[in-house]
């Protein structure tokens, strides 16, 4: 990082979807594509690469096109953007070519990259083949489904550094195909799902992968492996699973996975197979399983979530409370953690710590229905006010960041644990 970084960089050239910046003395043009949930006219990952010794350009696209017929505002289609491309990095006389970004902006990434000639391309949690059931890229069977595809056809790309949540059936499937047939060096989040930029936010680590992305030290892998994107066996079963995943065919995931070996050093099928009995109505066999998935995935949030429901469904309500709260500290922003934790709190006749939990699901995703029902029933009881929807729309961001500061706890150090009974309980399951 250069201290004098943002006050060399300047922009040359602008538009509600581009932005170029010149940095002087830089000899690396980092191209950053957006993700899907940063619209117009704000960019992904800006504000860390306005302190990045490098000449940045920022693009985005509309969400159903994936960057595939290129960027407004610029001419000529993906062909014109990579030109434009090239031609800033001949303008900067940068040394360099790199790109990076996220989900639909990794897709771009690696798109663009290929196309331009980078050097090196860094992508998070992305799916070079499009319109797999599941992912993100449901969006893209539209009019321009013909565009690029499937990026593991091309016959060069880059060198590649693909970031994943091992956590996420389409991020694993996505990482494997890149590895499989494109050699892409993997680095698997182990308790991550479609988020891995957040994960590494929370510490240095992200600003350090930009850092050896653009100063061609190499991108750090931290202590994290490859994770079950390298694993034949593993995503054989998960092609197969994502079938029945998706439709929510919870009996043709169990039927498949006890005629299957599973591969025990996959956190991801042990996970699976834990929803496939909380959803066929197992919930003794679940809680069983999800307390014995925490030896491999104790950060994961939905293990603990999934815990306490199924012991909400037995009865075991105080073990229901502690667990919820886990989920709540390793992932205070989603909703519907809070939204379980009113509901045990309700169980247990705690009313304003309820109403307190309802409000946050509100707060962090005021576009559920369902969650304004649920707080109205519980302001009621106290007596206290219902808040309203379009107020809580302009203060989302602000939202997440307060619930992040007054809940977070990443490493669980203050963990509330399994009791020793439900240890005991778990301590022969084997999965199948």
């Amino acid at each position: 990082m250069n201290a004098n970084a943002l006050s060399s960089k300047h922009k040359v050239k602008s538009g509600p979807y581009f932005e170029f910046n010149h940095h002087d003395g830089a000899d690396t043009l980092a191209v950053v594509f957006n993700g899907r949930n940063i619209r117009p006219p704000k960019f992904t990952f800006w504000k860390t690469f306005q302190s990045v010794h490098a000449h940045v350009i920022f693009l985005n696209c509309d969400i159903p096109n994936w960057f595939r017929d290129g960027v407004p505002g610029i001419a000529g289609g993906a062909p014109g953007v990579a030109a434009e491309i090239k031609k800033f990095q001949s303008e900067t006389g940068a040394r360099r070519l790199v790109t990076t970004g996220s989900s639909m902006g990794g897709y771009g990434a690696l798109l663009y990259g290929a196309l331009a000639g980078a050097d090196e391309v860094l992508a998070f949690g992305v799916e070079p083949l499009l319109g797999v059931p599941g992912g993100k890229t449901e969006h893209t069977r539209n009019h321009l489904q013909f565009l690029y595809p499937d990026l593991t056809g091309f016959s060069k790309l880059p060198r590649t550094t693909v970031f994943y949540g091992g956590m996420d059936i389409n991020d694993t499937l996505g990482a494997w195909l890149l590895w499989k047939r494109r050699r892409a060096s993997l680095v698997s989040i182990q308790h991550a799902q479609h988020d891995t930029p957040d994960f590494l936010s929370r510490s240095t680590q992200l600003s350090e992968c930009f850092y050896g992305l653009v100063n061609g030290n190499g991108i750090p892998g931290f202590d994290y492996g490859q994770g079950s994107g390298a694993s034949d066996e593993v995503v054989r079963l998960l092609w197969k699973l994502n079938e029945y995943y998706v439709a929510r065919d919870w009996k043709g995931v169990r039927r498949y996975l006890e005629k299957s070996i599973i591969d025990r050093s996959s956190p991801l099928l042990d996970h699976i197979l834990a929803m496939s009995f909380y959803r066929l109505g197992d919930h003794r066999r679940a809680r069983d399983q999800f307390t014995a998935n925490l030896n491999s995935s104790r950060l994961f949030w939905e293990t603990w979530l999934n815990l306490s429901a199924s012991c909400l469904r037995l009865g075991m309500i105080e073990e229901a409370e502690r667990y919820a709260v886990n989920a709540v500290k390793l992932r205070p922003i989603r909703s519907v953690a809070h939204s379980h934790l009113a509901t045990v709190y309700r169980r247990l006749g705690r009313l304003k710590e309820a109403y307190e939990h309802c409000a946050w699901a509100c707060k962090l995703n005021p576009g559920r229905t369902e969650y304004f029902s649920a707080l109205a029933e519980v302001a009621n009881l106290v007596r206290l006010p219902v808040l309203e929807p379009i107020a809580l729309a302009r203060s989302h961001k602000e939202n997440s960041q307060l619930a992040i500061q007054l809940f977070a706890d990443y490493e669980l150090r203050s963990e509330t644990a399994p009791s020793a009974a439900a240890q005991s309980a778990s301590a022969g399951v084997l999965a199948v």
